[in-house]
C-alpha cells in the first residue's frame, strides 16, 4: 500500500499501524541494535513506485523503518513524501546485484554496493522477523 505522507491524520496513523504494527518503543529499539536504515540508493522500481519520485534524474534515496509486523519504505521527492507499507505476509526480499524488495506487486531494486554493514544488519533483522511471525525458512 503506497500513501502519501505530507499530514500525520489520525487515519493516516491508524492506516500505518493496522497494516504494518506499531513502532517499536526506545527501549526496544536499543536492545534490536536500531529499526531504520540509512539512506538507500535506488537502481529501479516498479511503475507505481517510479511515479513517487518524479521525473527528476537525481539519485534516488528510500529509508526502511522496521515495525512489529512489516516495513515501511520511505520515499521522498521535491514535492511529496510518501511511505510503502508492506507487511510480512507481502514481503519479499532477494539479493542478486541489487537487493530486491517486493510487495504487493510492486517492487524496488537498491544497490548493495554501497550498503553499509547497519543496513545490512537490517536486511537480516528484517528477515528473522519475518520468518518469526509467517513461519517461513530463511535460506
Amino acid at each position: 500500500m503506497i500513501l502519501t505522507a505530507n499530514q500525520n491524520t489520525k487515519s493516516f496513523l491508524k492506516t500505518v499501524e493496522q497494516t504494518v504494527g506499531s513502532s517499536f518503543s526506545l527501549l526496544e529499539r536499543w536492545r534490536m541494535g536500531g529499526i531504520g536504515s540509512g539512506k538507500l540508493i535506488v537502481r529501479t522500481t516498479s511503475e507505481k513506485l517510479a511515479q513517487c519520485f518524479g521525473k527528476s534524474q537525481d539519485i534516488k534515496f528510500v529509508i526502511i523503518e522496521l515495525r512489529k509486523k512489516g516495513i515501511i519504505v520511505h520515499i521522498r521527492n521535491a514535492v511529496n513524501n510518501y511511505v510503502w507499507l508492506i507487511p510480512f505476509h507481502h514481503l519479499s526480499i532477494f539479493k542478486s546485484d541489487f537487493l530486491s524488495i517486493h510487495g504487493a506487486g510492486e517492487f524496488i531494486k537498491i544497490d548493495v554496493s554501497c550498503m553499509h554493514r547497519n543496513n545490512i544488519d537490517l536486511i537480516d533483522k528484517i528477515m528473522r522477523m519475518k520468518a518469526e511471525i509467517t513461519g517461513d525458512r530463511i535460506d
